[in-house]
């Protein structure tokens, strides 16, 4: 993508940042990029990010650093950063790995579950399904990562959930290739609602055997996403 075609996509305006800290603008930067409104390989110019967004290049340079200590954005020194681009093997690597720790997290959670944290999950549930009825597939994909969040969080292990975030932020475009893929939101809420059943339960094997399923199942699923986008990329060349 060339410099022109970066600054056409960045010309959509947005409230600006003046006087905000730093954070908060890699807060809007990684929402841009998780949101697809920055592509995969992108130029970030630091002077027209610090335009459109209102910010000092100073800003700019501290949410750069933020969002490259998450994996989101590669910094070139001399050149324009760019929005991270993973390969195929690698966002396969990553949701492995994200498996893994689910496997401990969910363990965890069973172990502490509480009747507050069970009616909190069970409300997430009822999100969720909304957005199935209404065929509302980025809504789902964001009830499910909520439940999730929500499941880490009762685990009370902060390292994993922190470990976690970061795997969610950098896999979120894969994930959400992966859940379009006919009939797999259904299942994949379906999943859910196992692992929530047993985590409010108190029935460690069971959660974890529930995470692994999902997550397992996740992994195919980008796989699958993957195979279905590159498909349907080479039809589109072949009717231009």
């Amino acid at each position: 993508m060339g410099a022109a075609d970066d600054r056409a996509t960045m010309a959509q305006p947005l409230v600006p940042l003046t006087n905000r800290p730093a954070t908060d603008l890699a807060g809007v930067l990684r929402s841009w990029i998780v949101g697809a409104q920055f592509a995969p390989g992108q130029r970030l110019v630091e002077a027209e990010l610090a335009s459109l967004f209102g910010a000092t290049r100073t800003e700019v340079r501290t949410a750069m650093a933020v969002l490259h200590r998450e994996g989101l954005v590669e910094l070139n020194r001399g050149r324009s950063a760019r929005v991270h681009q993973l390969s195929l093997a690698q966002a396969l690597e990553l949701a492995e790995l994200r498996q893994a720790i689910w496997t401990l997290v969910s363990r965890r959670a069973a172990e502490r579950c509480t009747s507050v944290s069970e009616a909190s999950l069970h409300a997430g549930i009822s999100s969720a399904r909304e957005a199935i009825e209404a065929t509302d597939l980025v809504a789902l994909g964001r009830g499910i990562l909520e439940l999730d969040a929500r499941v880490a969080a009762i685990s009370g292990h902060r390292p994993a959930q922190e470990e976690l975030r970061r795997l969610d932020l950098r896999l979120a475009r894969h994930d959400f290739q992966g859940i379009a893929v006919a009939g797999r939101a259904r299942t994949a809420l379906a999943e859910v609602e196992q692992l929530v059943t047993a985590v409010a339960a108190g029935d460690r094997d069971r959660a974890a055997e529930a995470a692994d399923l999902h997550f397992a199942n996740t992994v195919e699923a980008i796989k699958n996403g993957h195979a279905a986008r590159r498909e349907a990329d080479t039809k589109t060349v072949r009717t231009v």
